[in-house]
């Protein structure tokens, strides 16, 4: 899906570890899960193989590039924000896929924080299994840094 968006780039604000992920202490308290997997399950499992094999196939989780995108249009919530996963990004043309939304409450916040950009941040693909039938089952975090939360008084949960 390509449009163009008006974009905040956070993702120079984490602070790494030694091996370039994501240090826990300046992330800790502000992940949040994605919601409504089931319905773009077939694009996550395309994101997840693609980011398995850049790094490695026996990893379960997945680092993605996602982007926090308001959805003015959406008739169910006139407050949401879709989850996408970030493909490219070339003078503000976004090429991205859906993979779920922010829940309520977080959204909520997210458009009050960012009323007019999207966000584009790291986020994560944990392959699980399903008990029944060995296939596979995906959920999607995202991580926001906390100096983050706290320059755009981002208060996801309320």
């Amino acid at each position: 899906m390509k449009e163009k968006i008006d974009t905040l780039d956070i993702r120079d604000e984490y602070e790494l570890d030694e091996n370039g992920n994501p240090n826990a202490d300046s992330t800790d308290g502000s992940e949040y899960e994605v919601v409504g997997e089931s319905f773009v399950k077939d694009n996550i499992k395309s994101v997840f193989v693609g980011a398995v094999k850049k790094f490695g196939e026996n990893n379960s989780i997945a680092e993605i590039d996602v982007i926090l995108i308001p959805e003015v249009g959406n008739p169910y919530d006139k407050k949401s924000v879709r989850v996408d996963a970030l493909l490219s990004i070339k003078d503000k043309e976004v090429n991205s896929i859906p993979i779920g939304h922010l829940p309520r409450e977080s959204a909520r916040g997210f458009r009050k924080a960012f009323p007019n950009k999207a966000l584009i941040a790291k986020g994560y693909i944990d392959a699980g299994y399903w008990l029944d039938d060995n296939e596979k089952d995906f959920s999607v975090t995202i991580q926001v840094p906390l100096t983050v939360l706290d320059k755009y008084d981002w208060q996801p949960e309320g």
